[in-house]
C-alpha cells in the first residue's frame, strides 16, 4: 500500500510572496509518503499568458523574472523535506527518499508555445528552465495531456477532449470517473470535486478534482470571478491500493498555516 500527497496548480506568481510553499515541504516532512505528485501549473508564467492567444512579443526580462519566483518557490518546498532528509542521515536512521512526479500544465506548457511560435526563441529559452530539471531530487516529469498511473490511480493535468481542451463539467469528478472507468486525478480547475463507483466485482474506482495551491490574494483576468469558489489545500491519500485508498484526508491551507505558524 502506498501513501500518496496530491500537490494542485501552485501557481508561482512573481507579483505574490512564495510563503505558502514551505507549508507543502513541511506537509511532506511529517507525513512522509511514499509519493509526492504534483498536478502541474507549479508555475504560472503570466509573462507568457499572451502566447495563449498568439498575441505580444517575447519579454525576456519578464521571463526570467518568473523562472526565478519558480526556483524560490521550489526552494521553499524542498527545505523541509531535505532538512528531515540531513536530520536522518546524521542520526543514522532509514533514508527519506519519495518518489516524485511533476505532471507539466498548461502553464508551463506556455513556454514550449513561445518557443514554437517564435524561431528566434529556439535554443533560449526552454522547460528546462524550470527548477525540477536537473536538481538531483530525482523528479520524473510527466509532459503536458500525458497520463501518470500510481498504485492504480491515473494523474493528470486535466483530461484533454477530443479537441485537445481540458474536459470541463459542473460535477467534474463524476464527468472523468465515467469517462474513464478508473480512477482519476485532476488539478486545472481549482475546483474540490469527488465522485466514485463500483465494478461488479465490488472493486471501486474514483474521480477527484484536487483544488488548487495558489495564494489566496491572486487575482488576474483569467481567475476573476471564478476565484471565490477555489479550494486551497494539498490532499492525502494513505493505503492507495489497485487503484483505491484507505483512507482520504483534506489539507486546508489554512489548516497548514495553523500547524506549521
Amino acid at each position: 500500500m502506498t501513501d500518496i500527497l496530491i500537490i494542485p496548480d501552485a501557481h508561482a506568481h512573481p507579483d505574490y510572496d512564495n510563503d505558502r510553499f514551505s507549508l507543502i515541504g513541511k506537509a511532506v516532512a511529517r507525513h512522509r509518503p511514499e509519493v509526492v505528485v504534483c498536478l502541474g501549473d507549479f508555475a504560472d508564467m503570466p509573462s507568457l499568458s499572451s502566447y495563449d492567444r498568439g498575441k505580444a512579443s517575447f519579454e525576456g526580462k519578464r521571463y526570467w523574472k518568473d523562472i526565478e519566483c519558480t526556483k524560490d518557490a521550489y526552494l521553499k518546498m524542498m527545505a523541509p523535506i531535505r532538512e528531515l532528509q540531513d536530520s536522518l542521515r546524521a542520526a543514522h536512521r532509514p533514508r527519506y527518499s519519495p518518489q516524485l512526479t511533476m505532471l507539466t500544465g498548461n502553464h508551463e506548457y506556455r513556454i514550449n508555445m513561445a518557443a514554437d511560435s517564435n524561431p528566434q526563441l529556439h535554443g533560449t529559452i526552454g522547460v528546462h528552465d524550470l527548477p525540477w530539471y536537473g536538481q538531483g531530487e530525482g523528479w520524473e516529469v510527466v509532459p503536458f495531456k500525458q497520463f501518470k498511473e500510481i498504485a492504480g490511480v491515473n494523474f493528470i493535468h486535466y483530461v484533454p477532449t477530443r479537441m485537445g481542451t481540458a474536459m470541463s463539467s459542473k460535477h467534474l469528478a463524476h464527468a472523468v470517473c465515467t469517462e474513464k472507468a478508473v480512477s482519476v486525478v485532476v488539478g486545472h480547475s481549482h475546483i474540490l470535486d469527488y465522485y466514485e463507483r463500483s465494478r461488479p466485482d465490488g472493486s471501486r474506482f474514483f474521480g477527484l478534482s484536487a483544488g488548487c495551491f495558489g495564494h489566496p490574494d491572486h487575482d488576474e483576468g483569467w481567475s476573476r470571478g471564478t476565484d471565490d469558489i477555489w479550494w486551497r489545500g494539498l490532499v492525502l491519500l494513505k493505503g492507495v491500493e489497485n487503484g483505491y485508498w484507505q483512507q482520504k484526508v483534506y489539507l486546508t491551507m489554512r489548516s497548514l498555516e495553523e500547524d506549521y505558524k
